[in-house]
Protein backbone atom coordinates (compact mmCIF):
# COMPACT_ATOMS: atom_id res chain seq x y z
CA UNK A 1 0.00 0.00 0.00
CA UNK A 2 1.38 3.59 -0.95
CA UNK A 3 1.97 6.25 1.54
CA UNK A 4 -1.21 8.08 1.55
CA UNK A 5 0.54 11.39 3.01
CA UNK A 6 1.26 14.02 0.91
CA UNK A 7 4.54 15.32 0.97
CA UNK A 8 6.47 18.91 0.09
CA UNK A 9 8.62 17.51 -2.62
CA UNK A 10 5.45 15.85 -4.35
CA UNK A 11 3.18 18.84 -3.92
CA UNK A 12 5.92 21.05 -6.41
CA UNK A 13 5.54 18.53 -9.27
CA UNK A 14 1.67 18.42 -8.83
CA UNK A 15 1.51 22.32 -8.79
CA UNK A 16 3.26 21.97 -12.04
CA UNK A 17 1.87 19.32 -14.16
CA UNK A 18 -1.51 19.60 -12.67
CA UNK A 19 -2.44 22.61 -10.10
CA UNK A 20 -1.52 25.98 -11.83
CA UNK A 21 -2.93 25.99 -15.24
CA UNK A 22 -5.19 28.52 -17.31
CA UNK A 23 -7.77 26.58 -19.52
CA UNK A 24 -9.10 28.77 -22.54
CA UNK A 25 -13.07 28.58 -23.16
CA UNK A 26 -11.93 27.87 -26.64
CA UNK A 27 -10.17 24.66 -25.36
CA UNK A 28 -12.65 23.54 -22.16
CA UNK A 29 -14.94 21.13 -23.01
CA UNK A 30 -16.99 20.78 -20.15
CA UNK A 31 -19.46 18.00 -19.00
CA UNK A 32 -22.33 19.84 -17.25
CA UNK A 33 -24.79 17.74 -14.90
CA UNK A 34 -28.07 18.80 -13.97
CA UNK A 35 -28.60 16.55 -11.08
CA UNK A 36 -30.25 18.04 -8.28
CA UNK A 37 -29.50 15.27 -5.60
CA UNK A 38 -26.40 17.16 -4.51
CA UNK A 39 -22.78 15.65 -4.21
CA UNK A 40 -20.32 17.93 -5.94
CA UNK A 41 -17.64 15.96 -8.15
CA UNK A 42 -15.00 18.10 -10.19
CA UNK A 43 -12.61 16.66 -12.10
CA UNK A 44 -9.76 18.33 -14.30
CA UNK A 45 -7.78 16.47 -16.53
CA UNK A 46 -4.58 17.56 -18.47
CA UNK A 47 -2.00 15.72 -20.63
CA UNK A 48 0.30 15.08 -16.89
CA UNK A 49 -2.66 13.87 -14.95
CA UNK A 50 -5.89 14.47 -13.34
CA UNK A 51 -6.85 16.26 -10.32
CA UNK A 52 -10.41 15.36 -8.77
CA UNK A 53 -12.13 17.25 -5.61
CA UNK A 54 -15.65 15.99 -4.20
CA UNK A 55 -17.21 16.84 -1.16
CA UNK A 56 -18.31 14.61 1.39
CA UNK A 57 -22.19 15.01 2.01
CA UNK A 58 -24.37 11.76 1.98
CA UNK A 59 -27.47 13.07 0.23
CA UNK A 60 -29.20 9.17 -1.20
CA UNK A 61 -31.35 6.83 0.74
CA UNK A 62 -31.47 6.10 4.12
CA UNK A 63 -28.30 7.47 5.31
CA UNK A 64 -26.87 9.05 8.22
CA UNK A 65 -27.07 12.95 6.64
CA UNK A 66 -24.60 13.98 9.80
CA UNK A 67 -21.75 11.29 8.41
CA UNK A 68 -19.11 12.28 6.10
CA UNK A 69 -18.85 10.02 3.54
CA UNK A 70 -15.73 9.15 0.97
CA UNK A 71 -16.57 9.80 -2.45
CA UNK A 72 -14.21 9.50 -4.66
CA UNK A 73 -13.82 5.37 -4.27
CA UNK A 74 -11.12 3.41 -5.63
CA UNK A 75 -11.39 1.16 -7.84
CA UNK A 76 -8.57 -2.02 -9.41
CA UNK A 77 -6.35 0.24 -10.88
CA UNK A 78 -8.82 3.01 -11.39
CA UNK A 79 -11.39 4.97 -9.68
CA UNK A 80 -14.60 6.21 -9.79
CA UNK A 81 -17.08 9.07 -8.05
CA UNK A 82 -21.11 8.62 -8.18
CA UNK A 83 -23.48 11.57 -8.23
CA UNK A 84 -27.13 10.52 -7.59
CA UNK A 85 -28.47 7.22 -6.72
CA UNK A 86 -25.21 5.81 -4.68
CA UNK A 87 -26.23 2.78 -2.09
CA UNK A 88 -29.20 1.66 -0.92
CA UNK A 89 -28.34 -0.72 1.69
CA UNK A 90 -31.66 -2.17 2.14
CA UNK A 91 -32.35 -3.21 -1.30
CA UNK A 92 -28.43 -4.03 -1.53
CA UNK A 93 -27.78 -1.40 -4.16
CA UNK A 94 -24.45 0.30 -4.20
CA UNK A 95 -23.29 2.27 -7.77
CA UNK A 96 -19.69 2.33 -6.40
CA UNK A 97 -19.22 -1.62 -5.58
CA UNK A 98 -21.30 -2.53 -8.84
CA UNK A 99 -18.42 -0.05 -10.85
CA UNK A 100 -15.79 -2.12 -8.42
CA UNK A 101 -17.05 -5.56 -9.80
CA UNK A 102 -16.60 -4.26 -13.39
CA UNK A 103 -13.01 -3.16 -12.94
CA UNK A 104 -12.18 -6.64 -11.07
CA UNK A 105 -10.81 -8.32 -14.40
CA UNK A 106 -8.12 -7.34 -16.54
CA UNK A 107 -9.42 -5.29 -19.71
CA UNK A 108 -8.79 -2.07 -20.96
CA UNK A 109 -10.11 1.00 -18.94
CA UNK A 110 -12.57 2.07 -21.79
CA UNK A 111 -13.93 -1.71 -21.42
CA UNK A 112 -13.98 -1.55 -17.81
CA UNK A 113 -16.19 1.62 -18.22
CA UNK A 114 -18.42 0.02 -20.64
CA UNK A 115 -19.19 -2.64 -18.20
CA UNK A 116 -19.28 -0.96 -15.23
CA UNK A 117 -21.97 1.54 -17.15
CA UNK A 118 -23.90 -1.58 -18.63
CA UNK A 119 -24.31 -2.97 -14.74
CA UNK A 120 -24.88 0.34 -12.95
CA UNK A 121 -27.53 0.93 -15.50
CA UNK A 122 -28.91 -2.23 -15.41
CA UNK A 123 -28.97 -2.27 -11.42
CA UNK A 124 -30.03 1.03 -11.18
CA UNK A 125 -33.58 0.28 -13.05
CA UNK A 126 -34.13 -2.92 -10.88
CA UNK A 127 -33.44 -0.45 -7.79
CA UNK A 128 -35.95 2.07 -9.43
CA UNK A 129 -38.67 -0.54 -10.40
CA UNK A 130 -38.75 -1.83 -6.55
CA UNK A 131 -38.99 1.85 -5.37
CA UNK A 132 -41.79 2.33 -7.97
CA UNK A 133 -43.85 -0.75 -6.11
CA UNK A 134 -42.44 -0.18 -2.78
CA UNK A 135 -41.90 3.28 -1.80
CA UNK A 136 -43.18 5.56 -3.62
CA UNK A 137 -42.20 8.66 -1.60
CA UNK A 138 -38.20 7.49 -2.34
CA UNK A 139 -38.82 6.90 -5.66
CA UNK A 140 -40.07 10.68 -6.09
CA UNK A 141 -36.80 11.26 -4.15
CA UNK A 142 -34.53 9.41 -6.53
CA UNK A 143 -36.09 11.19 -9.74
CA UNK A 144 -36.49 14.46 -8.31
CA UNK A 145 -34.11 14.93 -11.66
CA UNK A 146 -36.14 12.89 -14.12
CA UNK A 147 -33.35 13.58 -16.79
CA UNK A 148 -30.37 11.53 -14.78
CA UNK A 149 -31.09 10.07 -11.64
CA UNK A 150 -27.45 8.96 -11.65
CA UNK A 151 -23.87 10.38 -12.91
CA UNK A 152 -21.22 8.45 -12.84
CA UNK A 153 -17.05 9.45 -13.33
CA UNK A 154 -14.04 7.30 -14.22
CA UNK A 155 -10.94 7.96 -13.82
CA UNK A 156 -7.37 6.27 -14.42
CA UNK A 157 -3.94 5.87 -16.14
CA UNK A 158 -3.25 3.56 -19.10
CA UNK A 159 -0.37 3.33 -21.06
CA UNK A 160 1.62 6.38 -19.77
CA UNK A 161 -1.86 8.24 -20.81
CA UNK A 162 -4.35 10.13 -18.37
CA UNK A 163 -7.82 8.73 -19.06
CA UNK A 164 -11.00 10.13 -18.01
CA UNK A 165 -15.07 8.86 -18.85
CA UNK A 166 -17.76 10.46 -17.60
CA UNK A 167 -21.52 8.61 -18.56
CA UNK A 168 -25.08 10.12 -17.47
CA UNK A 169 -28.08 8.14 -17.17
CA UNK A 170 -31.57 9.39 -17.81
CA UNK A 171 -35.09 7.17 -16.14
CA UNK A 172 -37.29 6.53 -19.62
CA UNK A 173 -40.89 6.39 -17.67
CA UNK A 174 -42.88 4.91 -20.56
CA UNK A 175 -39.92 2.12 -20.92
CA UNK A 176 -39.57 1.89 -17.16
CA UNK A 177 -35.80 1.30 -17.76
CA UNK A 178 -32.57 3.69 -17.49
CA UNK A 179 -30.93 5.28 -20.64
CA UNK A 180 -27.64 6.43 -21.57
CA UNK A 181 -28.11 10.09 -21.81
CA UNK A 182 -24.51 11.21 -22.55
CA UNK A 183 -20.90 10.00 -22.50
CA UNK A 184 -18.02 11.99 -22.78
CA UNK A 185 -14.10 10.50 -22.94
CA UNK A 186 -10.45 12.20 -22.70
CA UNK A 187 -8.39 11.52 -24.81
CA UNK A 188 -11.66 11.56 -27.45
CA UNK A 189 -13.46 13.72 -29.37
CA UNK A 190 -14.52 15.47 -25.83
CA UNK A 191 -10.94 16.60 -25.68
CA UNK A 192 -9.31 17.57 -28.59
CA UNK A 193 -6.91 19.81 -26.88
CA UNK A 194 -6.09 16.87 -24.20
CA UNK A 195 -7.73 19.29 -21.68
CA UNK A 196 -10.83 18.40 -19.88
CA UNK A 197 -12.88 19.76 -17.47
CA UNK A 198 -16.20 17.39 -15.79
CA UNK A 199 -18.53 18.35 -13.03
CA UNK A 200 -21.29 16.38 -11.83
CA UNK A 201 -23.92 16.70 -9.62
CA UNK A 202 -24.54 20.12 -7.48
CA UNK A 203 -22.50 22.60 -9.09
CA UNK A 204 -23.91 25.89 -9.58
CA UNK A 205 -21.04 27.98 -7.91
CA UNK A 206 -18.31 26.71 -10.13
CA UNK A 207 -20.59 27.44 -13.23
CA UNK A 208 -21.21 31.11 -11.94
CA UNK A 209 -17.32 30.85 -11.53
CA UNK A 210 -17.10 29.92 -15.74
CA UNK A 211 -19.11 31.94 -16.66
CA UNK A 212 -18.11 34.71 -15.47
CA UNK A 213 -14.19 34.15 -16.61
CA UNK A 214 -13.15 34.18 -19.74
CA UNK A 215 -9.58 32.63 -19.45
CA UNK A 216 -10.52 30.60 -15.67
CA UNK A 217 -7.35 29.21 -13.80
CA UNK A 218 -8.07 26.05 -12.73
CA UNK A 219 -6.04 25.54 -9.80
CA UNK A 220 -6.32 23.37 -7.10
CA UNK A 221 -6.54 26.27 -4.45
CA UNK A 222 -9.37 28.07 -6.81
CA UNK A 223 -11.05 24.82 -7.37
CA UNK A 224 -11.25 24.10 -3.78
CA UNK A 225 -11.97 27.36 -2.82
CA UNK A 226 -15.40 26.97 -5.92
CA UNK A 227 -16.60 23.59 -3.77
CA UNK A 228 -16.03 25.71 0.25
CA UNK A 229 -18.42 28.28 -1.75
CA UNK A 230 -20.63 25.91 -3.14
CA UNK A 231 -21.30 23.94 0.49
CA UNK A 232 -22.15 27.38 1.81
CA UNK A 233 -24.49 28.35 -1.12
CA UNK A 234 -26.40 24.82 -1.20
CA UNK A 235 -25.67 23.10 2.43
CA UNK A 236 -27.69 20.81 2.13
CA UNK A 237 -26.66 19.36 -0.80
CA UNK A 238 -22.51 19.61 -0.53
CA UNK A 239 -20.71 19.90 2.63
CA UNK A 240 -17.19 20.02 3.61
CA UNK A 241 -14.75 18.42 3.95
CA UNK A 242 -13.48 18.46 0.46
CA UNK A 243 -11.70 14.94 -0.82
CA UNK A 244 -8.65 16.36 -3.14
CA UNK A 245 -6.79 13.40 -4.99
CA UNK A 246 -3.98 13.99 -7.82
CA UNK A 247 -3.77 10.87 -10.14
CA UNK A 248 -0.07 11.05 -12.15
CA UNK A 249 1.62 8.33 -13.97
CA UNK A 250 3.76 7.99 -11.04
CA UNK A 251 0.74 6.81 -9.03
CA UNK A 252 -1.84 8.65 -7.37
CA UNK A 253 -2.06 11.00 -4.15
CA UNK A 254 -4.45 12.75 -1.59
CA UNK A 255 -3.57 16.69 -1.70
CA UNK A 256 -6.84 16.68 0.89
CA UNK A 257 -7.98 13.54 2.81
CA UNK A 258 -9.49 14.48 6.47
CA UNK A 259 -11.80 11.68 6.19
CA UNK A 260 -8.57 9.28 6.15
CA UNK A 261 -10.34 7.74 2.39
CA UNK A 262 -8.61 4.95 1.07
CA UNK A 263 -5.83 5.54 -1.67
CA UNK A 264 -6.09 2.24 -2.80
CA UNK A 265 -8.52 -0.57 -3.33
Amino acid sequence: MRDETFDTSRSILLAMTIGRVVLSFCSLIVFLSASTHGTAIVAVRLPGGILVLADSKPTYLRTDVNKSVCKIIPVKNAYVAVSGMVRDPSREFDAEQIAARAFDSPDRFEVHVRRATELIRAEATRELLRLRTEDQEQYGFALKNRANPIDVLFVAFEKHVAMLAARRLRWNERKLTLELLQKQDCPGSACPNGTYLSKIGEVSEIEKFLNGHKNPELSETTLRDLMVQQAQATPNDVALPIQVLALQESGPTWLANDLGCPLQK
